[in-house]
């Protein structure tokens, strides 16, 4: 199985020694028997192996146990985002449509 819910420096480096068809095995799992988790066909595929909603919670479930583990030990505060640290995609795709959306005004302010 891959690495799951790694940083996305560490992911990108992992990402480029990896052949594609690695990378797809899981979701070619969920295609023939479902989510990993709950086994629903129906749903739409959220990340490795597992639906949307369950990907969702695991992550939650992740960041819960990181959280509260790593400040335990005094490895790090209480504000760190957590949510950059697995990887999040909400929050690459918020970085990405925010970068896009200032670079429409910025050309929209120059051609009037």
């Amino acid at each position: 199985m891959q690495p799951w819910f790694l940083p996305m420096d560490v992911f990108v480096e992992i990402r480029r020694i990896l052949p594609n068809v690695h990378l797809s095995k899981m979701r070619y799992h969920f295609e023939d028997y479902g989510c990993l988790r709950c086994s629903s066909r129906d749903a739409l595929y959220g990340s490795n192996g597992l639906c949307e909603r369950c990907s969702v919670l695991i992550r939650g479930r992740v960041k819960s146990v990181l959280k509260r583990r790593l400040k335990n030990v005094g490895v790090v505060d209480s504000e760190y985002d957590f949510s950059a640290a697995l990887g999040d995609g909400m929050t690459s795709a918020r970085s990405l449509l925010r970068e896009l959306t200032s670079r429409r005004s910025a050309a929209g302010r120059k051609s009037k």
